[in-house]
């Protein structure tokens, strides 16, 4: 429908008691439209908050499609500096999942808003959410940082609750839910999170860098992430921690020798419970990469780790020099602060991670953050990629 004077009056006074801004500069907009849109839009610009705005109003509301809508905002974007919004006055059932799935920013007349460059979320009668945006100078706690990497998978493809609870689910646009302590209970155990305090600073930090925000008293808040799957790795990863603890390089043989108490072949160590492919070797597992300077990189749970590297092999590492042994035989184990296929095992479990025994893209990406190698960062991105969109790598 066309714009009348009220229809803008009302739009203009939701907003002032919905978020607190009220349009400004509000105006026909007088540049360039695509002619695919002149006769079915009708474009206002304005200021919320001090952010340019390009307000499009569907004449024909009902009959437009979500695939036309994604394409019109498309047009605009990539002509104008302004941020493009949709403004609905009866939308369809199912046309606002759709656009918030397709990141096309919009606004109703009774109270819904999806406005992702304001970090700004509501919908029908939920408490308004004003989010800032990731805070990138300081690093979140390694136990934040661990339940952050499981909820950018929940937020992507979990679609019901762990704890089958019907009130405790991610709503069909994956971007909040309602947390209850059973539900982050579970989230928190995939990320090594055992007690309430524990789960509770966690989450406190993810608050305190604006990647996450509760409304809502006790057990029953709900959360509302800042962004979801990819986008929220890609917002967030500047201040998320590596999962690698240490790390030590050692001969093979020493270490099959501490597993085994014999000699054994180390390319066996994968077998053991609480080991898996790390590093390089992971990613050359899952793929067709064959790098250069080959090292063979393991990671152990704290229970093997400590039970291999006993006070023997600590001080049999101390009186052997690394650079003395041949570079070939040399192994690279690392202790992580969780257990490294955990998430992976849950992934596989949803039919959208193939090996249970390498850990998840993520994490993998997460321990390989000084990699140099742009076709290790390459295929770590195309991992994650692949997995997040619940396809097959490859």
């Amino acid at each position: 429908m066309k714009p009348t004077e009220q229809v803008l009056k009302n739009l203009n006074n939701q907003l002032r008691e919905d978020i607190g801004y009220s349009l400004q500069q509000l105006k026909p907009f007088d540049g360039q439209v695509p002619n695919i849109m002149r006769r079915s839009t009708v474009i206002y610009s304005a200021k919320l908050n001090k952010v340019p705005l390009l307000l499009v109003f569907l004449i024909n509301e009902v009959e437009t499609r979500t695939e036309i809508i994604k394409l019109w905002t498309e047009r605009l974007t990539s002509i104008t500096t302004e941020n493009v919004v949709v403004v609905l006055t009866e939308p369809t059932q199912g046309l606002k999942p759709s656009l918030v799935k397709g990141r096309v920013p919009f606004v109703t007349l009774n109270h819904d808003y999806y406005l992702p460059f304001l970090s700004l979320r509501m919908f029908e009668s939920e408490t308004p959410v004003k989010m800032p945006r990731i805070m990138s100078s300081t690093h979140l706690t390694r136990k934040a940082s661990q339940l952050l990497t499981v909820l950018i998978y929940a937020s992507e493809f979990v679609r019901q609750s762990i704890s089958k609870n019907p009130e405790e689910i991610f709503d069909p646009t994956g971007v909040s839910f309602t947390g209850g302590e059973a539900l982050l209970t579970e989230y928190g155990k995939l990320a090594n999170i055992h007690t309430t305090r524990t789960l509770n600073r966690a989450l406190a930090d993810l608050e305190a860098t604006h990647v996450i925000q509760s409304i809502g008293p006790g057990t029953r808040k709900t959360y509302v992430l800042s962004n979801t799957g990819l986008d929220l790795l890609e917002d967030a990863a500047d201040i998320m921690r590596s999962p690698i603890r240490f790390s030590v390089t050692a001969d093979a043989q020493l270490i099959e020798g501490a597993i085994y108490h014999k000699a054994a072949r180390h390319e066996d160590i994968v077998d053991i419970d609480g080991a898996s492919l790390a590093g390089i070797t992971a990613i050359a597992e899952l793929t067709d990469l064959m790098p250069d300077d080959y090292q063979t990189t393991y990671v152990f749970s704290n229970e093997l780790f400590d039970y291999v590297f006993d006070s023997n092999t600590k001080q049999t590492l101390k009186n052997v020099s690394i650079h003395r042994l041949n570079k070939q035989y040399l192994i690279r184990i690392e202790n992580w602060a969780y257990d490294p296929t955990k998430i992976s095992q849950w992934l596989h479990g949803l039919g959208v991670w193939d090996n249970p025994r390498i850990p998840d893209p993520v994490s993998l990406f997460l321990s390989n953050t000084e990699q140099d190698d742009g076709r290790v960062v390459g295929i770590l991105e195309d991992l994650i990629d692949a997995t997040l969109r619940g396809r097959r790598y490859g």
